[in-house]
């Protein structure tokens, strides 16, 4: 299938970072240590200007695609909401609690959506797709802020929960990014070249990172909760979403990238924020690696049911 083609595509960059990072602290060239401060880096100076960039130029004329955009709000509002209720209820660590309520709303549409809804539908597919990305990437890190703070620990007032968010950095690069695109500010072609450029850094750094600092015995101690929260992840939660887009009879193409967006691999950025904000980065790690590995199955057999049920 040319949709799975493009899956692969879209997975094999991922698993060249993950194995360079493994082979860099293997060999020595470089300490792990050395890539946790990286990390650190890859959040605090570089997940901020990725933010700027994905929402400075959003366009405010959504009213084509108003039924999609609302139909993918609610699930993502449903799927944090049950999430919150269940997964307290399943595991009593807050540091792991806020990693898998993360994991299981936010997939890597950047690298998916566009590419595998341009090879189906052709260009509408690839618009359609760009407009997704465009408002949800922002919203995926705003809720996860939300998520990974609460279950940070610390004060539990309004103001102090409050204050942890606005300072942000992922939050602070949004907000400004959001600033220009309501004010209609665009930046010179120079500068908007580098931003583009220093934004296509975040991921593969970011999977760099990730690679170096996965361990084998965590994944064998984790196993049962990555599990679980895979069959959830790329099983359930899609077929939730199929089942509600089918039930506001949304055309083929929305109805594709609205799968898209749930059944996704888990995006790197769920490991950089989980390392750097309390969360149980290794698990967080391990479920963005293995789900990206999995997707490779779990992609095909989607699509073919897709096709096969004649919604896509």
């Amino acid at each position: 299938m040319d949709a799975l083609s493009v899956a692969v595509d879209a997975v094999t960059p991922y698993l060249i970072f993950l194995a360079m990072g493994w082979l860099i602290v293997r060999s020595r060239l470089a300490r792990e240590s050395f890539l946790q401060e990286l990390n650190q880096f890859i959040f605090v100076a570089l997940y901020p200007i990725t933010m700027f960039y994905n929402t400075h130029a959003i366009s405010a004329s959504f009213a084509e695609s108003s039924l999609l955009i609302g139909v993918c709000f609610a699930l993502l509002a449903t799927v944090i909401a049950v999430s919150a209720v269940v997964v307290p209820k399943l595991e009593g660590d807050d540091a792991r609690r806020g990693v898998i309520i993360q994991c299981l709303n936010r997939s890597n549409i950047v690298l998916y959506a566009i590419g595998m809804a341009e090879t189906l539908f052709g260009a509408e597919g690839a618009a359609l797709a760009s407009v997704v990305v465009a408002i949800f990437v922002p919203v995926y890190n705003v809720a996860a802020i939300v998520v990974l703070e609460y279950y940070r620990g610390g004060s539990n007032s309004v103001p102090a929960f409050a204050r942890k968010i606005v300072t942000n950095p992922l939050f602070l690069g949004a907000m400004v990014g959001l600033a220009f695109s309501l004010l209609g500010i665009r930046l010179p072609q120079a500068v908007e070249s580098t931003v583009s450029k220093l934004s296509a850094l975040t991921t593969p750094l970011a999977m760099i990172v990730l690679g170096g600092t996965i361990h084998a015995s965590g994944v064998m101690r984790d196993m049962r909760t990555i599990s679980w929260v895979l069959v959830a992840k790329m099983l359930l939660i899609p077929a939730v979403a199929v089942a509600a887009c089918v039930a506001a009879s949304l055309p083929q193409l929305e109805t594709f990238v609205c799968f898209i967006m749930f059944g996704t691999p888990i995006s790197a950025n769920a490991y950089t924020m989980s390392q750097n904000m309390g969360g149980d980065g290794e698990l967080a790690g391990e479920l963005v690696a293995i789900s990206t590995v999995v997707s490779l199955v779990t992609l095909f057999v989607w699509i073919f049911a897709l096709r096969s049920l004649g919604l896509v």
